[in-house]
Parts: C-alpha cells; sequence; structure tokens
C-alpha cells in the first residue's frame, strides 16, 4: 500500500512540474523563433521532459529529416551559419532561451537533446549541458555525428610540390593544386576497382570547385569495397552458383577531405570525413535515399576505411610512397 502511495505521489509531482513548465503559449514562442532564425528547416522543438528521479529537465528536439546523413551536414552547416551572423554558439543560444521561454528554475538542471531518434542513439545525437562555472559546454556534452572522421598531421616539408614557405604564404593556391592531384587519383583509383578491386559499375563524381576550402567527390556502385567481407556465406555462393550472378550489396561513399597548415607546427592537418551507404544486391538498390547506413550498421568498417584513404592520399602528395604500408 505504501509502494502505491510513493508511486501516486510521483507521478503528482512529475505532472504538476510539467505542467508548471509547458504550455501552448511557450510551446508557441518557441516554435516562433525556430522559425525565425532559421533553425527550423533543420530540426523542431519535440518536448519537455521531468525526470524528477534524475533532477534533470530534456529539452528535446528532433530533426525534420529521416536522413541522418542529410540531418548530420545541415547541423553543421547551422552550426557554422549561426556563428558567422549572431555570434554566438547555437547550443548555448538554445540552452538560454529555453531556459527563458519555459521559466526554468534550476538552469544547471537542464538537458538540451537534437536527436535523430528519441528510441535509440542513431546519428545525429547532440545532447549536453551548460557549466556555469567554466560557461562552457563540458562533462556530460555528446555529440555523435554520422561521418567517420579521421585526423592526421603532416609536416609541411615532406609535401613535394611546394616548399614549406610557398605552402605558408600560398596555401590557397597550394592546396587548390593538390587537391586537383587526388581528384585525378581517385577518379583513376576508384576506376580501377578501389582497394578491393570488386566493382564493376562504379562511378565516380566530383564536387570540387576551384580554391573551394574542402574537396568532396562520391563513389556509387562499389561492391565488397568497405564492406569487404560481405557474401562469404552458404546463401550468397548457393545464388551465385545458381544464376551465375554477384548478389553483393552496393555501396555508395561520400568523402569530404581537407588540408589545413598549421603554421606554428610546420604540419598541415589532413580531415576526412566518409559517409557511407549500401543497398541489397538482390535488387541492385544503388539509391542514396534507400539505402540502409554503414555508420549504424557497420561503423568499425568505415572508420577503417577513412585510416587506408588517408593513408592513400599522403601516399599521393607527399615523399612518403610507403606510407601505411
Amino acid at each position: 500500500m505504501k509502494r502505491n502511495i510513493s508511486i501516486l505521489i510521483f507521478v503528482f509531482i512529475s505532472t504538476l512540474s510539467y505542467s508548471q513548465i509547458i504550455n501552448e503559449s511557450s510551446i508557441g514562442r518557441i516554435s516562433n523563433e525556430l522559425e525565425k532564425t532559421g533553425i527550423s528547416q533543420v530540426f523542431k522543438f519535440r518536448d519537455i521532459i521531468v525526470d524528477s528521479v534524475n533532477s534533470v529537465i530534456r529539452v528535446q528536439f528532433e530533426f525534420n529529416s529521416p536522413d541522418a546523413a542529410m540531418n548530420d551536414t545541415l547541423w553543421r552547416i547551422l552550426k557554422s551559419d549561426f556563428r558567422k551572423q549572431k555570434n554566438i554558439d547555437i547550443r548555448e543560444y538554445l540552452y538560454f532561451y529555453s531556459i527563458n521561454v519555459f521559466k526554468i528554475a534550476e538552469p544547471k538542471n537542464v538537458l538540451v537533446e537534437i536527436r535523430q531518434s528519441y528510441i535509440n542513439e542513431d546519428c545525429p545525437f547532440i545532447q549536453y549541458y551548460y557549466n556555469e562555472d567554466s560557461n562552457k559546454f563540458t562533462g556530460d556534452e555528446k555529440e555523435k555525428v554520422c561521418m567517420a572522421e579521421y585526423k592526421k598531421s603532416i609536416l609541411l616539408n615532406s609535401f613535394v610540390y611546394y616548399d614549406r614557405a610557398f605552402l605558408i604564404q600560398n596555401s590557397e593556391v597550394a592546396i587548390d593544386a593538390y587537391y586537383n592531384v587526388l581528384i585525378k587519383h581517385f577518379r583513376e583509383f576508384y576506376k580501377k576497382g578501389g582497394f578491393e578491386k570488386n566493382s564493376k559499375k562504379q562511378e565516380f563524381k566530383s564536387m570540387y570547385r576551384r580554391l573551394d576550402p574542402v574537396l568532396r567527390f562520391e563513389v556509387q556502385n562499389l561492391q565488397k569495397e568497405v564492406l569487404n567481407d560481405a557474401g562469404e556465406n552458404f546463401v550468397y555462393n548457393i545464388l551465385r552458383f545458381i544464376y551465375n550472378k554477384s548478389y553483393l550489396p552496393y555501396e555508395y561513399l561520400k568523402f569530404e577531405i581537407r588540408l589545413e597548415p598549421q603554421n606554428p607546427t610546420n604540419q598541415m592537418e589532413l580531415n576526412i570525413k566518409i559517409t557511407g551507404r549500401y543497398g541489397s544486391g538482390f535488387y541492385e538498390n544503388w539509391r542514396w535515399d534507400t539505402m540502409n547506413d554503414m555508420d549504424r550498421g557497420f561503423p568499425a568498417y568505415i572508420d577503417d576505411y577513412a585510416k587506408k584513404i588517408s593513408e592513400e592520399i599522403i601516399r599521393k602528395i607527399t615523399i612518403y610512397k610507403d606510407y601505411g604500408n
């Protein structure tokens, strides 16, 4: 009996706290603010959850699109644009605006969430507290994005096309030259089947324009390139024997490569981001919007592939021809 009374009291307190925080007026205000600032084009307000057990108030937003990779990209762009236009971190803005609009008495107990899913931690997954002592998002901040990311520093004097002084003083011109070398290399690289040499229908497409700060390209219709042990089972072998045709999944990869001179350290930083998807080979699914995210199903594979691509880049544009071997 006592247990039932305790449960009823907990439910009553939680409901009362919730009704004090959220109402139609506050929901309307925050929705209008998201629309006015352009944030609503990427995500919308979802709910506020009063977690009395952990003494946390969860302010929840959710991404608009079911396409995780698109949301991931839009989140990055939104963060950057918001900083440039308003000179404030979008996370900080959402945090303090939420506290104000919902009249939250204990700001330190607020957890802001911007998520792809509230069932699991599928990317994009952004979750953070604000540390009022340091005025930074620290400690419990968590941000999971969808692309495999890899960074590597390279000594400037290891580059073969330009000397160190030219690289530092004329970085846009020099990096443009390196990007063009890489486009030519990877176009031919994937034409020959990539690392695994399994792909017969691959399509390479570059989005790079002269002096862009980031090199972007994508490769479609790869097979057994990232998921290099796919099809190694009895069912695939039987189907191959009966129909004399491979039913390996199709792979679709999108690349972002950035070279940035680090002047004080005499190094160049190489940043790689890869988004990957795969589709069934049984019905030749090679459309990006109908494929499955590699990040969700095979994160270790795509992470390893990002490292291999890094080694390939370093081998191509520096004096280290045997790098990674």
